[in-house]
């Protein structure tokens, strides 16, 4: 895992094979898409 401060890129391990899932410990800035809420949350974003 390598993490900056715009993304986190995974390379190598697990994710070399298509039929493995995804550890839950990946799921760091995000939601596991299984535990997501199913409403979808609106934000309004303003200029200054």
């Amino acid at each position: 895992m390598d993490a900056n401060l715009l993304h986190i890129s995974y390379e190598g391990g697990i994710l070399e094979d298509p039929w493995a899932e995804p550890e839950q410990d990946m799921w760091r800035w995000s939601v596991y898409p299984e535990n997501a809420p199913d409403k979808a949350t609106r934000l309004r974003i303003a200029a200054g």
